[in-house]
């Protein structure tokens, strides 16, 4: 098994930082993420772990995937409000980065 950090942090694999050490947890999501992929074609889930549990990633794209599971449009307002909240876990991962980095603590001085 790869231990490296896909794309996107994608498919059963997701990222983060926990005392300065980067650590992959392995969740048992393939067919979350599958179901995701097929509901969002071309995207890839995306989310701030920030100590959450394995449990409460699992929920939050259980949420995602609830209704019909029809794919999605681009251009539907429910695929774009998806895009847009994709942004904001990205910019909440690199803001909780930066805000790590700046700290006197753990990082540059």
């Amino acid at each position: 098994m790869s231990r490296r950090i896909p794309k996107c942090w994608i498919g059963c694999r997701f990222a983060f930082r926990s005392d300065a050490q980067q650590t992959i947890v392995e969740l048992p999501t393939q067919t979350l993420n599958s179901s995701y992929e097929h509901l969002y074609p071309g995207l890839r889930y995306i989310t701030f772990v920030n100590g959450r549990s394995k449990a409460e990633i699992a929920d939050e794209m259980e949420a995602k995937l609830k209704g019909d599971a029809t794919p999605l449009k681009e251009t539907s307002p429910a695929y774009e409000e998806e895009v847009k909240r994709a942004v904001q876990a990205i910019f909440d991962i690199a803001h909780s980065r930066l805000q790590r980095l700046s700290s006197p603590k753990d990082g540059i001085r």
